[in-house]
């Protein structure tokens, strides 16, 4: 499992690179079936007095790959988005090209999953398999993502 020294956090405030991330046919995911961030993707912990769970800031955060795989119900967001404020990239120092938006501050799941939902609202569908995979790696030849 890595550790947050296999991690640094950009302070960059737009996507540089294209980003791509899993969904389903209709929609970028990044949330379970019962619309929660899955506790691997965050640091996290629930008042028990409120029952309000919170996202504390980390290295960990829901994942992204400035590299294409291929694969189908992929979605890109397109560089030159804005980061929202209160969200953040942490870099991937391991695995070139993997990064997590991870939050910035102490915040509720459901401000993290609103940020999120902001950051991805133009994500497009990929739906030419082929020609993004050209293109991706075209933008990336001779970078270290």
């Amino acid at each position: 499992m890595k550790a947050e020294k296999d991690f640094y956090i950009s302070d960059i405030r737009v996507i540089e690179q294209d980003l791509y991330r899993n969904g389903n046919s209709t929609i970028v995911r990044f949330t379970d079936k019962d619309n929660m961030i899955r506790p691997q993707d965050s640091r996290m912990h629930k008042d028990p007095r409120t029952g309000i769970v919170y996202v504390w800031p980390s290295h960990a955060g829901v994942s992204a790959s400035e590299i294409f795989d291929g694969g189908q119900n992929r979605w890109k967001i397109k560089k030159g988005t804005p980061i929202p404020f209160w969200l953040a990239l942490a870099v991937d120092k391991i695995t070139p090209g993997h990064v997590h938006i991870v939050a910035t501050k102490k915040m509720k799941m459901s401000e993290y999953i609103s940020l999120l939902e902001e950051m991805f609202e133009k994500a497009e569908k990929i739906t030419d398999i082929q020609a993004e995979l050209s293109l991706n790696r075209t933008n990336l030849t001779g970078k270290r993502a």
